[in-house]
């Protein structure tokens, strides 16, 4: 007997190593002495991050990938079209789920796409956290915030815009995605995901973990305020 194998989206070599420069922005000597000096100091920091290096994580990352509504998310963003209902490509094999996902979060019905249009391909995954508005975050869950907060406070932020403005031009992939993140369209269709039981029950679980994804969300949205505007 053959075992399901639940469909998930594939990751674009391209946008990882463009977003991997983001990253290297921040000294790896700096990211190293902070996780040394967290480890020691914060237990709940230690608790973050022995579930991230964990198999339940990457289980956990796995489901996520799976769900419509991070799906819908993650195709808007790659394809970056305000019109949403003209662009969906999915796999096959999640069909029927989306139909009923879709029309009944948004009003409107799933439309079927030409044959070799499956979203497997050069489909991105963005692994934004997501937490609805309504969910209280579990008490005591700085220890993670406060990591991330000091890490960015070490990204030089001329260099950021610079590297964003560098990208936007020699990037094939890179300036859709970051037309998508800073429309005014992606805020609404990420609310309206994160009400999703799936993505609730992803964040209760974060947050058993001392992960706050509330606040990570906050402060990604942040960051991502801080690249230049998009010029109409």
């Amino acid at each position: 007997m053959r075992t399901s194998v639940a469909p998930r989206v594939t990751y674009s070599p391209e946008l990882l190593q463009d977003l991997r420069e983001f990253i290297n922005l921040i000294p790896s000597i700096k990211i190293d002495e902070l996780i040394a000096e967290y480890m020691i100091i914060d237990s709940g920091f230690r608790k973050a991050i022995k579930f991230l290096r964990s198999s339940e994580f990457k289980r956990l990352q796995q489901h996520a990938e799976s769900l419509p509504e991070v799906i819908e998310v993650i195709n808007f963003v790659h394809l970056n079209d305000t019109s949403i209902r003209s662009r969906m490509r999915f796999d096959v094999r999640l069909r029927q789920q989306l139909i009923t996902h879709t029309f009944k979060s948004y009003g409107y019905e799933f439309i079927d796409v030409p044959a070799g249009n499956s979203i497997s391909e050069g489909m991105i995954v963005v692994l934004l956290p997501l937490a609805p508005h309504e969910v209280e975050p579990p008490l005591n869950l700085d220890s993670f915030i406060s990591f991330t907060r000091e890490l960015l406070s070490q990204l030089p932020r001329d260099r950021f815009v610079e590297l964003i403005n560098e990208k936007r031009k020699g990037s094939r992939i890179f300036p859709k995605f970051y037309e998508a993140i800073r429309s005014d369209e992606f805020k609404p269709l990420l609310d309206k995901s994160m009400k999703s039981p799936n993505v609730q029950n992803i964040i209760n679980t974060l947050g058993n973990h001392a992960i706050d994804a509330q606040s990570l969300k906050e402060i990604a949205l942040e960051v991502i305020s801080w690249g230049p505007t998009i010029q109409n």
